[in-house]
């Protein structure tokens, strides 16, 4: 991976077990998101035993890059409206992650909003997509539109989610 980051001239975010490289501009707004509490550490990129996920954040050219990297066999999405590649090694994803607690298929209510939330979404028993999202939306159950009620809109669906008798209908 690292001949295909200098090869496309790419800035990146790569999240070890913990701590993170990152080589993008200061200024972008996953930055700013990144590490609020302080809990990790920016280290080099050689410094980072395990890499359990690549944001190209920039490259000379998104979708070659993209290509080539689902042809070394990782998982990759595109996230087009922030133009930022999410790679990551087959079999890490966000329900391998949920099968480590110890959760089975149909054992729990998922929210995503992009791509990489696809694997969850198939085996959740609820799944609710924030915003609109092509892909993600054939796998939804409900769609909250994100607009400048969302976060309440979350909320009340999370109180409805939680009330009995939708409990008694999704058993």
């Amino acid at each position: 991976m690292e001949k295909l980051i200098d090869t496309y001239k790419a800035t990146y975010l790569i999240d070890g077990e913990w701590n993170y490289a990152y080589t993008g501009d200061p200024e972008h707004p996953i930055k700013s998101n990144l590490d609020p509490n302080s809990l990790a550490e920016e280290v080099p990129l050689m410094d980072l035993e395990h890499v359990v996920k690549i944001l190209i954040l920039s490259s000379a050219d998104q979708e070659k890059m993209a290509a080539e990297a689902e042809k070394l066999g990782l998982r990759v999405h595109r996230h087009h409206g922030e133009d930022i590649v999410d790679i990551s090694p087959p079999g890490i994803d966000k329900w391998s992650a949920i099968q480590e607690f110890g959760i089975k298929e149909n054992e729990y209510i998922a929210f995503g909003n992009d791509s990489n939330d696809i694997e969850m979404f198939r085996h959740a028993k609820y799944a609710v997509m924030i915003g609109e999202h092509e892909e993600l939306a054939r796998y939804a159950d409900r769609a909250v539109p994100l607009d400048e009620i969302c976060e309440q809109t979350i909320v009340d669906c999370l109180k409805e989610l939680t009330d009995e008798r939708t409990i008694m209908e999704l058993a």
